[in-house]
């Protein structure tokens, strides 16, 4: 089976590794290369969860992206929503897309999919599923925040809570 890796998980696998090993070592002079390994693991961490994280909710980024690339190009927060393309209706058709049991489905695959992308040597996959699931509430956190500031009084809400994500997270966790 040729199983293409992403790049960033060879580089933040391998810089975990010699994070580690210098870690063991103790050793004062090497304390300044401890601390650049550990600094591009976590660079590198993050923008792999970056990176695969924005397909579970691909539409919804899409949309936000479109409705911050407007507000930077000038357009008020609170007049977003009588641009065509970012009407109210359209929010709600692409929030209608991600139920529940949808996001839960989208997730469990990102985890198969995570746990293809990792070896079994590096020990990272509660690091990286745990990294997830916070970037993950970020970006739902966003996505409120975005509508209660663009489309106020509309009643709108995402179809799944805060709660309901920690949940899916654990039931796959629990389940693999």
């Amino acid at each position: 089976m040729n199983l293409k890796i992403p790049p960033d998980v060879v580089i933040m696998e391998n810089f975990h590794q010699i994070y580690c090993f210098l870690s063991e070592m103790k050793i004062n002079s090497l304390e300044d290369r401890k601390k650049d390994a550990h600094q591009q693991y976590s660079e590198h961490l993050n923008l792999y969860v970056t990176k695969y994280l924005g397909q579970p909710l691909e539409k919804l980024n899409i949309f936000f992206d479109g409705v911050k690339t407007r507000i930077a190009q000038g357009v008020k927060e609170d007049e977003i929503s009588y641009q065509l393309v970012f009407s109210k209706q359209e929010l709600r058709k692409v929030i209608e897309k991600y139920q529940g049991k949808e996001v839960k489905k989208a997730l469990e695959t990102l985890y198969k999919k995570v746990l293809k992308h990792l070896s079994e040597e590096g020990n990272l996959l509660q690091v990286v599923w745990c990294t997830m699931q916070g970037e993950f509430v970020h970006q739902y956190k966003q996505f409120e925040e975005m509508i209660a500031r663009c489309y106020p009084g509309s009643g709108i809400t995402m179809n799944f809570s805060i709660e309901d994500i920690l949940q899916y997270f654990l039931d796959i966790t629990k389940s693999n």
